[in-house]
């Protein structure tokens, strides 16, 4: 019975430490991140993340009691090969090992593996570390006597449906915060099942930015979840913008367009739409479109500028909303944080990161995507309670409140997110950055419906009944006598589609392909032309106006 203890006891060992290469205590930091912000929704995640991890790790000691040796050694084998392969993806910079985005690069370029010559010693080293871990298997299967019968061995599919379960029920918990021979088989099945079109955009080599550049700097931040109709400075009757209140009455540098609809109520098909410029007025061919389009990046770069992307909410090294392998291509910096950094702290740090590239990196030109954290909902996770609570009463727990009982609290928890999240930020912004050759467009991905259509407890990506405050965001831009440049008429409206143009018009290119994307910020819209936008998931096109 010692002899079977101890066993197990190494392998559940072995699989803790042998999950990263680069934090040892990897576990540890995925379930404090999960448990954030440390209520009841959040032990019930870390318990969900840690209970499968347990149980995926079991898979091993079970592996260890097969009667049949044969099946043993060629599970025990793949196992093996399994942990290399991750292990080597590990050492060449990828962190948390494999991963979708890994899989996918592999199905897309599969035959050319020349580049991996240059890689020898990492592979060499990897799959000697996983000849030591099959040899470990076989050492720990010659200590336990125990054997069970081969009917049991459909057992060993339990861990891989508790997985699946645990990913596809709870956002936060991904598949590579698993271990290797559990996340590697799911990733490719998830691929499978779900194959993504991925195309290498070609961008025409007849384009060209033939005017001199119009600005050294262009910041692109797109916000989370901040309706723009929730905004004092837009008219709601709470006081949320105190600091941009002051700052617009106060100074030339920052001009205001109001409300304004998004290109799309979700996340993922929002950013997408604004990466790629898609005007939901202008392109009908949406499929060649979201496939063919170039990206922002692409015309950044063919304009001379140093492409980045901060993404505050993508796990370290993932790509999320829709980016390809081939779109971070064009991609010269892209930055993400690890799990261990707590989210309500990444705007700031990602902030400071871009403050301190464009004091060092001074005449040169930078295009710059911020893509923040922002007021993702569960609200709480976003800011600080003990420190940044003004409206009261507010939930205390991410756990319910979406309700109309609790309106009134899960409203002020949201309010609080935006004070902290849009006017403490846009302040720290302005008072940061040197808007002498600069500019930056602020907006969101899209807004929120808070309770506003009856028993729904989705704020955003819905396909049916779309409240207008899903679709509202605000739209700002800071520049050295940003007033000057962009009037707001009253005899106009705007739109989040006007950012793509206008920033291609302060890349330096001609109005013949700018405005081939729409009109641009400095000219409006006129009010008889109905503002649209793309519903998820549904290639429809609702009207905002």
């Amino acid at each position: 019975m010692k002899k079977l203890l101890y066993s197990i006891s190494l392998i559940y060992i072995m699989s803790f430490v042998l999950q990263s290469i680069n934090d040892i205590l990897f576990i540890f930091h995925e379930v404090k991140y999960l448990s954030q912000p440390y209520d009841i929704r959040g032990f019930v995640k870390s318990i969900i993340y840690l209970g499968t991890y347990l149980c995926a790790s079991g898979f091993l000691v079970f592996l260890l009691f097969i009667k049949s040796d044969k099946v043993f050694k060629i599970l025990a084998i793949l196992i093996s090969l399994l942990y290399a392969v991750d292990i080597f993806i590990q050492f060449i910079g990828k962190p948390r090992g494999f991963s979708k985005d890994i899989f996918t690069l592999v199905v897309q370029e599969g035959g050319n593996y020349s580049f991996l010559q240059i890689y020898l010693k990492e592979i060499i080293l990897a799959l000697l570390l996983g000849s030591l871990l099959f040899l470990f298997l076989v050492f720990l299967r010659k200590k336990v006597m125990l054997r069970l019968n081969n009917k049991f061995i459909p057992l060993l599919l339990i861990p891989y449906i508790f997985t699946y379960l645990a990913v596809t029920s709870v956002s936060t918990i991904v598949y590579n915060a698993y271990p290797s021979f559990i996340k590697i088989p799911l990733i490719a099945l998830n691929y499978t099942l779900h194959k993504p079109i991925v195309i290498k955009r070609v961008f025409p080599s007849e384009i060209k930015a033939v005017n001199n550049t119009k600005m050294e700097n262009i910041i692109f931040i797109i916000d989370e979840s901040v309706c723009g109709s929730y905004l004092s400075i837009n008219g709601y009757s709470k006081n949320t913008t105190p600091q941009v209140s002051k700052l617009l009455e106060n100074k030339n540098d920052i001009v205001n367009f109001g409300v304004v609809n998004s290109v799309s109520n979700c996340s993922n098909s929002s950013n997408i739409y604004l990466r790629l410029g898609m005007n939901p007025v202008k392109i009908h061919d949406y499929n060649n479109a979201k496939v063919n389009f170039p990206t922002i990046y692409q015309y950044a770069k063919n304009a001379g500028f140093t492409t980045y992307l901060f993404d505050a909410q993508a796990e370290k090294d993932a790509l999320q909303n829709g980016l390809s392998i081939y779109d971070v291509q064009d991609i010269d910096h892209y930055f993400t944080f690890d799990r261990t950094v707590v989210p309500n702290k990444r705007d700031e740090l990602v902030l400071d990161k871009v403050s301190k590239l464009l004091e060092r990196e001074t005449g040169e030109k930078h295009f710059i995507v911020i893509v923040k954290f922002g007021a993702h909902f569960p609200y709480l996770l976003s800011y600080n309670p003990d420190k940044d609570t003004i409206f009261r009463p507010a939930l205390t727990s991410t756990y319910g409140g979406f309700n109309e009982q609790e309106k009134n609290k899960l409203t002020n928890t949201y309010l609080n997110s935006i004070h902290k999240n849009f006017d403490l930020y846009m302040d720290l912004l302005y008072n940061t950055l040197d808007l002498n050759n600069s500019i930056v467009f602020y907006t969101s991905d899209h807004g929120q419906d808070i309770l506003e259509t009856k028993n729904r407890i989705t704020t955003h990506c819905n396909t049916t009944d779309i409240k207008r405050n899903e679709v509202t965001v605000p739209l700002l831009v800071l520049t050295k006598n940003a007033k000057n440049s962009f009037r707001v008429k009253p005899t106009k409206h705007y739109s989040q589609t006007e950012i793509f143009p206008t920033m291609l018009f302060f890349m330096g290119y001609p109005e013949n392909i700018y405005a081939d994307y729409g009109s641009i910020l400095q000219k409006g819209l006129d009010k008889n032309i109905t503002r649209k936008y793309f519903v998820v998931g549904t290639k429809k096109v609702g009207d905002y106006d």
